[in-house]
Formats: structure tokens, C-alpha cells, sequence
């Protein structure tokens, strides 16, 4: 039995030969904690938009320097946990070492745990040195307030349970493997496995699934929806995957709910490691693979997902219709490369390539079968409709339609708007919960088999129909058992059916309150202004308490009203968006009202709205007098298509100086804001001329306009002739 006094005089002479790797640690954490501390504290003392970007140092200190940055950290942490597991154990690699360690009156458990412990040992000294003496420097400064200390011991305490976590990972990858090049490739491997998976997997459902929404997030990335069970998955979810509550402070952090996870991870994987270590055998020491059973997962584990990726990577080089073919030859070509390679490097001879014939059929057989599954679609992903029993709720979006959704602003002042793409899909997704309504599955039961129809006839280059027109429309089934899946597909406009579900679904009191952020229940209550647009001007106006009440149930009131076909027919003739003092002041300083953008839009059938507005000041008819228009511009545009789709050139452009043929533009021009937000499925304006004024305003505004449908001027409809 080992005395107390030699086991730790093991763990200091085994900290006194690799001294280096403090020492290394040490310098690092140096530069990164105070020296960093330093040059950002001399940045924002000495610039003005510094503090103002960080709220003064106090801020910059607790929410940045022991906040975000503790990502920084931990990843750092991570680094220095594979110096640790190299420098510790890669004395098992060598027999000589192996044979002098093995003559020591230790046994194999204390000797793990003496080397496990002066490995923790060298990272978290130097981490927690420098942690505290950034903590002294804020407090000599007079700048530690009690959040910053709390963030300090937080960030100590998340950047330990990573390096614990990552460390296991390593020391597995150690006592797997029996020489150093192999550990270093089997840590990054272990180290990132279940990512690399995810990412294929989400590479493989883009490549062969039509309906599968690649754009979609909302907090459910291929990390969530995939199981993470290595370190990089693990990191990503825990830094990246919050929840909104964690979110509602911009400087967010890390999901502190995720910790215990990481905890659990960093046991179990130094359990693993410890039993590795205490079964691996001293002759595997040299040896490529320490274990024989090991041998044909890990070939199997790597061939598979190298094979595919290397199919993607010919996939995105060739940029063709023939990218399935090379995707296919990728796959094969990757397989052969990477099976043949493995047994190479295995035997640590290139003769020895087709060492192991039996091996290499069936992983070839196991590339074959999941390649068939998802090209001929063997779960039937694509046509998957929930049954009405299985189904909690329903969400749907609808795309081109009502693009809207809150704006934000976050990251320390930087702008972040939902309007971007998928984001709207995400804002919809989150607040539009269908029920009891039958159009929602009849629209996806049909939705999902005409889109399925096409695209068999498409594939196998039958003609189609070519009257057909079709949109993008995303379903969200929330399922009873606590799951959502996702589909997206591909919907007829021309169908008349299609239309009339698709106006069940629109007029749905449940899809207006999810879809338009004015009528949403989780509406702010701390709005200061508000943002008008009318047919040519804007106005921000500030917000009572009072108007603000008023104008929300005047405006859900009339927008209730609203039916599918009334916004196919009509043209609206403004908007409107609240706004709190951050986006005010963030849109201010940047001379930009980006609600321009997301406004809840406003029809001519919305008589008591467009009431209330005039009576607080904003006419929403109001035109532009002579004097008020500098300049009016007329662009003409000529369709043209070719193999990669459809563009618009210019052919021709005009300026508009005749103050009566100004008046006619104006008469019959649409606001694209306006108009962006519905034509998609709306025939509301002529596409190929666009309309661009002018005004003499202070900002010297530059708009831009279409005209109606059919209302173009007889000396401008001459398209550029």
C-alpha cells in the first residue's frame, strides 16, 4: 500500500519534469487575463465610444471581461487540457518509460490518479492566479463591484469544468492510441466526433431531403437536434444555445442549466479513461491501436463520415446539374482513399492496405446503405405528415407573406434584425400555435404530396406544368410528446384549392396574432415611439401610454378583419411599428429608421387606424408637394433567363422633370416597403419599372417605388422603346 508522503512526492517530481507545461499555461493566461485587462481598460479610458459601447469599465469588467469572455477562457482551458494529457501521460507510448514507472512500488490506480491530479494541478494554479490578480487590479482601480466578482468565480468555476471534461476526452485518446502522432489525430477526433456527425447530418438532410427547412434555427441547430456526446458539441450548447431568459441580458454569457451536463460528461469520460488505462496492456506501446477490439469501430467510425464529406466537398466545387453525379463519385472516391489509408497507417505499412478485406466490404456495404436511405428517401422524411391524434399545435409560415418580426439589438450595441430570412421563420415557429383548425393538415397532407409529385417528375426530367407558380411555406408540428418537426414545402398559387386552404390558414385568428408582432400577446409595454410610414412620408412620433393602448386595439380590431383575398387585391397604403428608446437611439445615431422594414402594414379598409393616426399628427395619405420633390427617377427592366434562374437587366432610364407627369407618378406608384411584404403572392405592381424619388428633405430621403398593377402612365408604359 503507497504511503501518503510518496504519493505526493510522485505528484511534485511529476509537476518538476514537465514544468514546462505550467510554465507555458502560466504565460498564457498572463497575456490573455491581465495584460488584456489592461490595454482594454487604457482603450476605454481613453475613447469615448469605448465606454459608451461598454457602458464605462464598471460594465466592460463585470459583463464582458468575467462575462462573455469566459468562452474565450474556457476554450483556452481546453488547450491547456491537451498539454496537460499529453505531457502527462505520454510516457505510456514509450516501453522503456513503460518499464521504469512499472518498478516503482505504485500501483497502476494511484499512479493515474497522481498523474490525473498534478495534471488538474497545472492548469487551474496558473488560471486562478492570474484570475485573482485581475480581480486585485480591478479592485486597486476602484472598479470591482460585487457582479464582477461573482462573474470572476463564475468563470473559474465553468472554465474548470471544461478543462475537467476535455482533459478525460484527451487522456482516452491517449490510452487508446500507442504513439504520439496517433493520440494527436484520436484527440481531435474524440474531441469533436459528435459535431463532425451533426454537421454530416445536416449535410445529408440538405443534399437529399427537399422539404427539410436547412434554414430554420431557433435555438434547435444540428447541435440540438443531434445527440452531443463530445466535448466541441458540448461547448457550442452550452455557449451558444441559450434560452431567451439567459438571452434577456445582451451580454450573455453561458447557459449556466447546461453545467450540469458538462459535470456528468467529465465523470463519465474520466471513468472511461481511468478503466482504459488501468486494462491497457504494456506492449501496446509503439502500436498505432492499443486495443484490437478498438480497431474496426474506429476504422468504421472515420470511413463512413469521411466518405460522405468528401462527397459534399465535390458536390459544392462542381457547380452544374451534374452535382449529383460528382457528389457520388465523391463519396466512392473518399471511401477507397480513407478505408485504404486507415490500414496503412494501422499496420504502419502501405503494403498492408488491403490487410483486412472483409472490413473494408462492410464499411464499403455501410457507405452503400446509408446512401441508398437517404437518396431514395427510405424513411419517407419528405412526405411525412403527422396524424391530427399526434398533434399538439400547429405552426406555420408563409413565405412573402407579412415578412415581419421584432427587431433587437444586441452584442453590445450591435443591430440584429429577425427580418432577415429564416429569422421570420424562427418568430413564427416560437408564437403561431394552429389548433382545431382542418385546413392546417388538409394544406399540409396536400402540400406535402403535390410537392413530392413534382419533384419525382422533375428528377426524372418529365415535363411538368408550366403554368404552375409555386411559394415556400414552412410547418412547425409540435407533437403531444414534447417534439417539433420541421417541413418545408413547395405550394401551387394557381391552384385554386391550395389558395382557399391557404386563406383558412391566413385568416386563422390564432396565424394573425403569431405572424404580426403588433397583435402578439407577449407585446413590450415600455414603447417611447412610434414609427409611421405612410404612401411618401414617414414620421416618428412619441408614444403615450395612452395612444399606445388605443392604436393596439384599434389595430388588432381592423387587422382580424382582414381576409386572404382582400391583401391579394388590395393595395396597402402604409405602416406602422413601435419602437423602444434603444432602437430609437440605435437608429438616431445611425440616421436609419430600419422599421422601415418590419412595419405592421396598414390597408385602406383600416379607416379607424388611419383615423387615430391623423388625429396624433400623421396623415398617411399625405403626397409630396412640388417643392418637396428634388428628383423622380423611372428605371426599366428586361426579363431575361438562362440555366441559373431568372434576372431582371436594365435597359433603359429616365428622369421625370414635367411637374404634371410627376403628379401621374405619384398617383400611381406602391411603396416597395409596402409592396415587398405581399407580392409574393400578390399581382400588385409591374415589376419591370421601378420608380425612384427624390425629396428635399434635411436627409436628403431617396425612395423607392412601383407602380400599381395596370396604373402605369401611357407616356412612361412604352418599356424603354
Amino acid at each position: 500500500m503507497i504511503s501518503k508522503n510518496l504519493y505526493f512526492k510522485l505528484i511534485k517530481q511529476d509537476l518538476q519534469k514537465r514544468i514546462w507545461c505550467p510554465v507555458l499555461i502560466f504565460i498564457g493566461y498572463f497575456l490573455l487575463l491581465e495584460v488584456r485587462l489592461l490595454m482594454m481598460l487604457d482603450k476605454i479610458e481613453s475613447n469615448p465610444y469605448y465606454a459608451k459601447l461598454y457602458s464605462g469599465i464598471e460594465g466592460y469588467v463585470a459583463k464582458e471581461f468575467f462575462g462573455t469572455n469566459t468562452a474565450v477562457y474556457a476554450l483556452t482551458g481546453c488547450c491547456a487540457a491537451f498539454l496537460c494529457a499529453m505531457s502527462g501521460f505520454s510516457y505510456l507510448h514509450s516501453k522503456t518509460q513503460l518499464d521504469a514507472y512499472h518498478s516503482l512500488p505504485v500501483s497502476r490506480t494511484q499512479l493515474f490518479i497522481s498523474k490525473y491530479v498534478s495534471g488538474i494541478l497545472c492548469f487551474i494554479i496558473p488560471y486562478a492566479l492570474h484570475t485573482f490578480a485581475s480581480v486585485g487590479i480591478c479592485a486597486g482601480k476602484g472598479i470591482l463591484s460585487a457582479a464582477a466578482f461573482g462573474n470572476a468565480m463564475d468563470a473559474v468555476g465553468v472554465t474548470l469544468l471544461v478543462f475537467l471534461l476535455s482533459y478525460a476526452v484527451f487522456i482516452m485518446a491517449v490510452c487508446l492510441t500507442g504513439n504520439m502522432i496517433i493520440s494527436t489525430l484520436a484527440s481531435a477526433v474524440l474531441f469533436c466526433y459528435s459535431t463532425i456527425w451533426a454537421c454530416l447530418m445536416e449535410a445529408l438532410f440538405v443534399q437529399f431531403f427537399e422539404t427539410y427547412p436547412a434554414i430554420y434555427d431557433n435555438n434547435k441547430s444540428v447541435y440540438e437536434r443531434f445527440w452531443a456526446f463530445s466535448p466541441c458539441s458540448m461547448l457550442i450548447k452550452l455557449f451558444t444555445q441559450h434560452t431567451a431568459e439567459a438571452h434577456a441580458d445582451e451580454w450573455f454569457r453561458y447557459n449556466g442549466g447546461y453545467l450540469w451536463v458538462i459535470a456528468a460528461a467529465a465523470v463519465v469520460c474520466t471513468g472511461i479513461a481511468f478503466v482504459l488505462y488501468r486494462l491497457r496492456a504494456s506492449e501496446a506501446a509503439g502500436k498505432a491501436i492499443a486495443y484490437h477490439w478498438a480497431e474496426p469501430v474506429i476504422k468504421t467510425g472515420l470511413v463512413i463520415p469521411a466518405a460522405f464529406y468528401t462527397g459534399v466537398l465535390f458536390r459544392d466545387i462542381v457547380e452544374t446539374d451534374s452535382r449529383n453525379v460528382w457528389y457520388l463519385f465523391g463519396v466512392i472516391f473518399g471511401y477507397l482513399i480513407f478505408a485504404l489509408l486507415l490500414e496503412a497507417i494501422f499496420r504502419l505499412d502501405i503494403k498492408s492496405a488491403l490487410h483486412h478485406k472483409r472490413q473494408l466490404a462492410f464499411n464499403a456495404a455501410c457507405v452503400a446503405l446509408i446512401f441508398i436511405v437517404f437518396r431514395y428517401d427510405a424513411f419517407g422524411f419528405d412526405t411525412y405528415v403527422p396524424e391530427s391524434a399526434e398533434l399538439e399545435s400547429c405552426a406555420v409560415s408563409i413565405e412573402g407573406l407579412m415578412a415581419t418580426a421584432p427587431a433587437e439589438i444586441v452584442d453590445r450595441g450591435y443591430y440584429y434584425s429577425y427580418y432577415a430570412g429564416g429569422d421570420v421563420d424562427d418568430y413564427r415557429m416560437e408564437n403561431v400555435k394552429l389548433q382545431g383548425n382542418g385546413s392546417v393538415m388538409e394544406l399540409a397532407v396536400k402540400a406535402a404530396a403535390e410537392w413530392d409529385r413534382y419533384l419525382k417528375t422533375h428528377n426524372e426530367e418529365q415535363a411538368g406544368d408550366e403554368d404552375a407558380s409555386y411559394r415556400s411555406i414552412l410547418f412547425g408540428y409540435n407533437l403531444k410528446n414534447g417534439k417539433s418537426v420541421y417541413r418545408r414545402y413547395m405550394i401551387d398559387i394557381t391552384d385554386a384549392e391550395m389558395m382557399e386552404l391557404l386563406a383558412e390558414v391566413f385568416n386563422d385568428s390564432s396565424y394573425k396574432t403569431g405572424t404580426n408582432v403588433l397583435l402578439s400577446e407577449g407585446v413590450k409595454k415600455d414603447y417611447e415611439k412610434l414609427y409611421c410610414m405612410g404612401r411618401f412620408k414617414e414620421q416618428v412620433m412619441d408614444m403615450t401610454p395612452a395612444l399606445q393602448t388605443k392604436l393596439l386595439e384599434t389595430y388588432r380590431e381592423e387587422y382580424m378583419e382582414l381576409d386572404f383575398f382582400t391583401v391579394l387585391e388590395a393595395c396597402p397604403v402604409g405602416g406602422i411599428s413601435l419602437m423602444t428608446r434603444e432602437e430609437y437611439d440605435y437608429c438616431e445615431k445611425d440616421d436609419y429608421y430600419f422599421s422601415r422594414a418590419k412595419v405592421s402594414l396598414i390597408y385602406p379598409q383600416f379607416t379607424k387606424t388611419i383615423a387615430l393616426l391623423k388625429e396624433n399628427g400623421f396623415d398617411i395619405y399625405e403626397t409630396l408637394s412640388d417643392e418637396e420633390i428634388n428628383s423622380v427617377k423611372v428605371e426599366y427592366y428586361a426579363e431575361r433567363e438562362d440555366e441559373y434562374g431568372t434576372y431582371y437587366d436594365l435597359v433603359y432610364e429616365a428622369d421625370i422633370d414635367d411637374v404634371l407627369q410627376r403628379r401621374q407618378v405619384l398617383e400611381a406608384v406602391l411603396a416597395a416597403n409596402c409592396a415587398q411584404q405581399v407580392t409574393s403572392y400578390a399581382d400588385l405592381v409591374d415589376k419591370d419599372i421601378q420608380v425612384y424619388i427624390n425629396d428635399n428633405s434635411d436627409s436628403g430621403g431617396l425612395y423607392y417605388y412601383q407602380f400599381k398593377k395596370d396604373m402605369v402612365p401611357e407616356f412612361i408604359d412604352e418599356r424603354g422603346e
